[in-house]
Parts: structure tokens; C-alpha cells; sequence
């Protein structure tokens, strides 16, 4: 089933460093966090989410850069879509497997706070970024739906605000209308561009080589992503309808505040 081998470059080290980096982001945010009196007052669990918006700003400041440049630069990842690794995308790859595992376990110790789809979307990313890093499979695709951690930066501003009771403000709408449009071009669209490649090269010989079983994982998630992304847009559309007073009003646009 696991017909190829372990990559040759793959490495705990890279992971277990970049699980260390997000911890320690975690750690001296929450410290920082810690000095304001608003956030003292915020209830245990909206505190740790609080702090976890803080390495999640830092990964995304990180790998949508260097995602961008190696989809634009890396020449010999866009030759090899399906095996092989760069440099380049084993950096993203490990940097990924590190942060989903952080996240992982940061809500399986924090159930509470988090809920259980937020587990389920961390190891599933876990996974796939796992075998990619384990097998140098895929790697083209790590950095390119990596982009869509783009939302994540309106996502997490909207919880602040939420908990800050700041959601009439004009930021807040500029923020709400910056995550719908990042999520139609991003997600949705660019998402969906870039399945229909990942499609055609399904049926390519070179994804021969790729085993049954780790092609179904990928198939899978692919297909599920892309099903959650469309859906949560229309969520996201309907509450921003509320917002603005159209359809059953105001008092249920507001969307969920964690």
C-alpha cells in the first residue's frame, strides 16, 4: 500500500524545530497578551484563544510569503508536481507539519475552547502535510493551498474584534468585506482553478507512481476542501447579509465570535 519509500531527506528535526518555533510564539504572545487589563478580564478559554492567534498570525506571515516566491521562482517544483521535493518546499512542508501539529495538540488540550471540527481540521492537515513531508509527494500543492491561510488573517481580526466588543465599527466592516473577498478569490476561486490542475495531473503517467492509497488520501482531501470552502462562503455571505440588514435583520449577521 505504502509502496514508496521513506524520503531520504526527511527529518523530525525540521518539524520537532518548527513545533518549538510555534510554542515559543505561543508563549511570549501570551506573555505580551498578559500586560492588558481587557485581556486579563477575558475568560480562561477566550484567553488561550487569544494567545494561539499569535503563532497563527506568525505562520502566516511566514509561509504565504514563501509560498508566493516558490510558486513564482521554484522551476524544478513546478516540473515535478507530483514527486520529488526542493529545498525550497521541504522548508514549507516541515514548517507546515510543525505548525499543524502544534495546533493539534493546542486544541486536544483545550477542547473546551476549541470544539471538535477545530481537532479534525488539524489533523487532517497534519496528515496531509505528513506524508508529504515523509514520502516528498505533492510537495507543488503544499505551498499553493497554503495561500489560503490568507482568510486566517480576517478570521482572527473578527474574533478580536468580537471579544472586544467592536463590531459596528468600520473596521470591522473593512475587515468583514476583506475576508469575503480574500475567501471568493482565494478559496473558492483560485482553490478551485488549482484542483482542476491537480486533476489533470491525476491522470498523468508520472502520478503512476504515486501509491493508490496515498493518491485516495489526497483525492479525498482535495475533494472535501473544496466542498467546506464553497460552504462556509455561502455561511460567511449569509451572515454578512445580516450584518447589513438584509434578509431576517441585523440580530442574526453577526456569524460565530470564535
Amino acid at each position: 500500500m505504502w509502496s514508496l519509500p521513506v524520503s531520504q531527506h526527511f527529518s523530525v528535526l525540521p518539524v520537532g524545530l518548527s513545533v518549538v518555533v510555534w510554542l515559543v510564539c505561543y508563549i511570549i504572545g501570551g506573555w505580551l497578551l498578559s500586560f492588558s487589563r481587557r485581556f486579563q478580564s477575558f475568560h480562561k478559554g477566550a484567553q488561550h484563544q487569544g494567545r494561539t492567534t499569535i503563532p497563527s498570525y506568525c505562520f502566516i506571515l511566514v509561509v504565504v510569503p514563501l509560498s508566493v516566491y516558490t510558486l513564482a521562482t521554484d522551476e524544478e517544483l513546478a516540473a515535478s508536481r507530483q514527486l520529488g521535493s526542493t529545498p525550497l518546499s521541504r522548508i514549507i512542508i516541515n514548517m507546515a507539519t510543525g505548525y499543524f501539529l502544534f495546533d493539534s495538540l493546542s486544541v486536544l488540550l483545550h477542547m473546551g475552547s476549541h470544539g471538535g471540527q477545530y481537532l479534525l481540521h488539524g489533523v487532517l492537515c497534519l496528515i496531509t502535510y505528513g506524508l508529504a513531508a515523509l514520502f516528498d509527494v505533492y510537495h507543488y500543492w503544499g505551498p499553493t493551498f497554503l495561500l489560503f491561510e490568507i482568510t486566517t488573517l480576517f478570521i482572527n481580526a473578527r474574533w478580536w474584534f468580537a471579544q472586544l466588543d467592536n463590531k459596528e465599527g468600520t473596521a470591522y466592516t473593512i475587515n468583514g468585506i476583506s475576508l469575503i473577498l480574500t475567501w471568493l478569490s482565494v478559496r473558492v476561486i483560485f482553490g478551485l482553478s488549482q484542483s482542476w490542475v491537480f486533476w489533470q495531473d491525476a491522470f498523468s503517467p508520472a502520478s503512476a507512481k504515486v501509491p493508490a492509497a496515498i493518491f485516495a488520501w489526497y483525492a479525498f482531501s482535495n475533494i472535501s476542501l473544496n466542498l467546506l470552502n464553497i460552504f462556509w462562503f455561502f455561511k460567511i455571505m449569509k451572515s454578512a447579509l445580516g450584518f447589513f440588514g438584509v434578509g431576517k435583520g441585523k440580530g442574526k449577521g453577526k456569524g460565530k465570535d470564535s
